[in-house]
């Protein structure tokens, strides 16, 4: 009998032993990099119309609504689109994956379009260590609005 429970402890260490062992090369081999998630939307109060014709009064009617992420080489006003991406497809969703390869002097950044044709967007800086980012695209609660998960590494 003592036999039996040195041979369970031995497995059960063992077990945990592995456990731990392939965690931890695990997070090693696929550690996530924090990056920021894109907000829902630009708020109608955020919106501001300058410059309107005489007579004429503005009215935003709605916000504006995530409708596509990527990210950019450099900050948004150098309009650094990365051209070189894989687009995988399932049934419900649509994945773009980017590699980063090469230098990126000015940094690599995350824009985020709002609008059904762009009109808006909001852009930050990301960590440059980041060598690949994939992004999902799944049909939001909106029209036009898409939900995206993004992750990089």
């Amino acid at each position: 009998m003592e036999r039996c429970n040195q041979l369970y402890r031995f497995k059960s260490l063992a077990m945990i032993c592995a456990a731990v062992y392939f965690s931890s090369v695990h997070c090693a081999v696929f550690a996530i990099i924090e990056v920021p998630a894109c907000p829902e939307g630009v708020a109608q109060a955020s919106i501001k119309l300058e410059n309107i014709p005489s007579g004429w009064t503005p009215y935003i009617a709605r916000p504006l609504y995530l409708h596509a992420a990527a990210p950019i080489d450099g900050p948004p006003e150098r309009r650094g689109q990365l051209a070189d991406y894989e687009e995988r497809q399932s049934k419900h969703a649509t994945t773009y994956i980017y590699k980063f390869e090469g230098a990126y002097p000015e940094g690599k950044w995350l824009q985020c379009s709002y609008g059904e044709y762009g009109q808006v967007t909001l852009s930050r800086r990301i960590d440059d260590r980041i060598q690949k980012c994939e992004l999902t695209y799944r049909s939001g609660a909106k029209a036009g609005q898409k939900d995206i998960n993004i992750q990089c590494n």
